[in-house]
């Protein structure tokens, strides 16, 4: 018996020597050699009954081999099976011995390169620990206090990973670990890396595969996405030999923990330990649509301020200078243009749906213009009431591009673009009532105008030339006809050009006003292409800086520096400006810019309606024809300057040869003649001047202003019958049982009383009419608002400026707008801002040679 424990001890300490084999090798082998009979490892059997005592050698070189195939399982070296042993089995041991010499050349070579792999296998792990360490080390003089709460807190996460782990059950089975893995290595790596899973050979991170179920759901292509190889347990290694299949798990597990996605996930997990899952999912999508909507407030900033898109990115780089997350993506100017886009047409459908919603009538105005980008568009605006109950509302639509001004294609651009909208011929026949443009030929005319198209389509469509537009035709002919407006006009031309051609001119006149604590008016051109509010501006700005403009006139007269020519000029304006007669036309025009630009304005007015309209207009021409008889407030001023010969502290001349002076009572007659001929007539001729005529005769029963002294019960039946067969109105017993109320509420009330309210039976009629379009003037300031291009935008495209259109037109206050909604049918085909696919914008800074400068400041 000593003879055979001599034997084996001198065998093992041999084997040792040369192999460097593992103490429980060690044990294993002895303890079979021991036995003398087979030791079994799950389906793998180790049979010795040939081994001899002096073959224990031999019995390590075959358990080594076994563990390489993966066949043997060392923490169950425990579970032999003894099977029957003889005395034969020793005569077999010297040749057992020599194979087993034999093959220790051959294997020498694979296993040093296996044991090379297996010891680089720990310095991943070991170096991470390391730093983890020096990253301690260095926290404890900041946070003395909290490392032991940090601790505490890491190692009960890592046991909760472990406990998630266990509860899932992955990876404890033999076949369930990379063939390159052993259990031992497996567990090593658990220890560096708790969320580590294996199934089936294949890898996957536990904290990825729960994140799937509690990560934010945002309904559309941006969810926070986790990588599926990872959270399916789907990886695998790769390589031809097991150093390398080894590597390539090593690489691949430090990119995954080192990953935005995974580092995401267990900032997830972390707060899922603290909070319910219903709030923190609740939570989760309100920090994710957040900083979306700071994107999208931005970005509906700089439209509403007309800005151009290349100020986002500054404008993102501010905030997060202030400490807000504005997350990593949607940063650009391209994604400013698709957002301002996106945000006007869903507004535009909001609308439109509301529209379509309400059934109630509907107006089309539409004017034809030239962008700086030198384009032909055709703006659309629609009047329409948003509900039974609501007021009629006039919003822009859309901004379409013509490729042709003629008739022809302006209606089909216009009716394409309807339908495109959802707004249906079906519709249209229904609920249009009335068309409104300039008096262009291409829109009014009678033959092949864009109106006569419409109406040939839809019958019972009122057309309707604008009534600023008309103004503007009045006050045209009746200056035409007038003697003397055109030298008035020409001193004006002239003072325009003055001021607005020469800076130098301009300060000496503001340094006038100042002497004289005179506020200092821009001075336009009057009875142009401009609107007579316009005009009346300047005759405003003249009348008030009479003695500035005066003053200046004078000392550039007598200014030394300037030529002899300049000095000519000045005098001859200086006797112009002194002139009684100057000052008499100036009088007159003055009083009647006056009217006209309260008159122009109140018709610009967007809750306008028809009643109103021809009720001012009758007025207005009976206040024209009064100033004709008697004069005005500045004329009377005027006046009473010139028999003083002196206005405004000017002295004045009396020398007919510089001025013409205007006929007042003619102008007047004049203005009040051609307004009523104009305005009060037919506004189109798609329709007779009987049909006209006979349309707003029944317009007019409506205002109680003009009913006589004594009404019956029954008043205005025929015209309120006329009015509901016009409109299309169904219900037009109750429309009738409506006005008879009205009739008797304002039969009953007092002198003192204000006028009852019309009754909700009513209302559909007088809802109607409303509606119809009085003035394009919201035409005129959709083109004002149009001015949005510079010489860099030269370019922008026409859906660009529609969309910019609208939100500076139709969309809320910054205060008042609410970016959740259109960030989540944003959210249907775009992505959110802190998407993790997305590659972060990089903030470049560009080298300047101040850099030094600025270090100091």
């Amino acid at each position: 018996m000593w003879k055979y424990c001599q034997c084996l001890i001198f065998n093992i300490l041999h084997f040792i020597c040369a192999r460097h084999v593992p103490l429980v090798h060690i044990i294993l082998a002895a303890k079979i050699l021991l036995t003398r009979g087979s030791c079994t490892y799950h389906d793998h059997e180790i049979d010795v009954k040939s081994v001899s005592v002096n073959d224990s050698s031999a019995a390590c070189a075959s358990i080594m081999a076994s563990k390489r195939q993966g066949q043997l399982d060392l923490r169950d070296y425990f579970g032999f099976k003894r099977t029957k042993s003889t005395t034969e089995e020793d005569n077999h041991g010297e040749e057992a011995g020599r194979r087993a010499e034999e093959t220790r050349a051959g294997e020498g070579t694979e296993k040093r390169r296996e044991e090379e792999a297996e010891a680089e296998e720990p310095r991943a792990a070991e170096g991470t620990e390391k730093r983890r360490e020096e990253e301690a080390e260095a926290e404890e003089p900041r946070a003395a206090e909290g490392t032991e709460k940090r601790r505490e807190e890491e190692a009960e996460a890592r046991r909760d990973s472990v406990d998630d782990y266990e509860q899932n059950n992955q990876g404890d089975n033999e076949q369930d670990i990379p063939e390159c893995w052993t259990s031992t290595k497996f567990r090593e790596k658990k220890k560096y890396y708790p969320w580590l899973i294996c199934q089936s050979k294949k890898l996957g991170c536990l904290t990825c595969q729960k994140m799937k179920v509690v990560g934010p759901s945002t309904g559309g292509s941006s969810q926070l996405h986790i990588a599926e190889e990872w959270s399916n347990v789907k990886l695998t290694a790769y390589g031809t030999n097991r150093a390398a299949q080894l590597q390539s798990l090593r690489k691949k597990i430090h990119k995954h923990k080192m990953s935005d996605y995974h580092q995401a996930a267990e900032k997830t997990m972390e707060k899922a330990k603290e909070k319910t899952l219903e709030t923190l999912t609740s939570e989760m999508q309100r920090d994710h649509f957040l900083t979306t909507d700071r994107v999208f407030r931005t970005v509906y900033k700089i439209v509403k301020s007309g800005r151009p898109f290349t100020d986002l990115p500054s404008d993102i780089d501010l905030q997060v200078l202030n400490g807000l997350d504005m997350g990593r993506t949607l940063h650009s100017d391209y994604s400013c243009a698709t957002i301002s886009q996106h945000i006007a047409n869903e507004m535009r459908k909001r609308v439109v749906g509301k529209v379509l919603q309400s059934g109630t009538k509907l107006s089309v105005m539409i004017d034809e213009a030239t962008t700086d980008s030198k384009k032909s568009v055709l703006i659309i605006y629609i009047r329409v009431s948003l509900g039974m109950s609501e007021e009629p509302l006039t919003f822009f639509l859309d901004l379409v591009e013509l490729s042709a001004t003629n008739a022809g294609e302006i209606y089909q651009a216009l009716m394409k673009n309807l339908s495109h909208h959802g707004i249906s011929e079906a519709i249209l026949s229904e609920r249009f009532v009335c068309f409104a443009s300039d008096g262009a030929s291409v829109m009014l005319g009678s033959k092949a105008g864009v109106a006569t198209k419409i109406v040939e389509k839809f019958p019972n469509v009122m057309v309707w030339h604008c009534m600023n537009h008309r103004l503007e035709l009045s006050v045209g002919d009746a200056v035409e006809e007038t003697l003397g407006m055109n030298d008035f006009q020409f001193f004006f031309d002239k003072v325009y050009s003055l001021y607005h051609a020469s800076a130098k001119n301009r300060r000496e006149l503001t340094e006038c006003c100042e002497e004289l604590a005179l506020q200092c008016l821009n001075i336009g051109r009057i009875l142009s292409t401009r609107w007579v509010a316009s005009s009346y501006r300047t005759i405003k700005a003249v009348w008030q800086q009479y003695p500035a403009i005066h003053k200046h006139f004078s000392n550039a007269s007598l200014d030394p520096k300037r030529s002899s020519t300049e000095k000519c000029m000045f005098s001859g304006l200086i006797d112009r400006l002194s002139n009684v007669t100057f000052v008499h036309n100036l009088g007159i025009m003055y009083d009647a810019l006056e009217e006209l630009s309260e008159f122009s304005l109140s018709l610009q007015d967007r809750n306008m309606t028809l009643p109103k309209a021809v009720a001012i207009l009758s007025r207005q021409v009976r206040v024209l024809k009064s100033m004709a008889e008697q004069p005005g407030p500045a004329a009377e001023v005027a006046q009473t300057a010139i028999g003083l010969k002196l206005f405004k502290g000017v002295p004045l001349t009396n020398n007919l040869r510089h001025s013409r002076e205007i006929n007042h009572q003619h102008f007047f007659h004049a203005l009040a003649a051609k307004i009523e001929t104009r305005m009060g007539s037919l506004p189109g001729k798609q329709r007779s001047k009987e049909e006209y005529q006979s349309f707003l005769d029944n317009v007019k029963v409506l205002q109680p202003s003009n009913w006589p002294d004594v009404c019956g019960v029954r008043y205005a039946e025929k015209e309120i019958q006329e009015l509901c067969s016009f409109f299309k109105l169904d219900d037009g017993r109750q429309i009738q049982r409506g006005m008879r109320e009205y009739v008797d509420m304002v039969k009953l009330k007092t002198v003192d009383e204000m006028t009852p309210q019309a009754p909700e039976e009513l209302k559909p009629l007088l809802q109607a009419v409303n509606t119809l379009v009085i003035s394009t003037a919201e035409c005129e300031r959709g083109f004002s608002q149009m001015n949005i291009l510079t010489t860099t935008r030269s370019t922008l495209e026409v859906k660009s400026m529609s969309a910019l259109l609208f939100i500076k037109c139709v969309g809320p206050p910054l205060q008042m707008f609410k970016p959740e909604v259109y960030v989540k049918s944003w959210l249907q085909s775009h992505s959110l801002a802190n998407d993790l696919r997305a590659r972060a914008r990089k903030v470049v800074i560009k080298k300047h040679d101040y850099e030094t400068l600025w270090k100091i400041l």
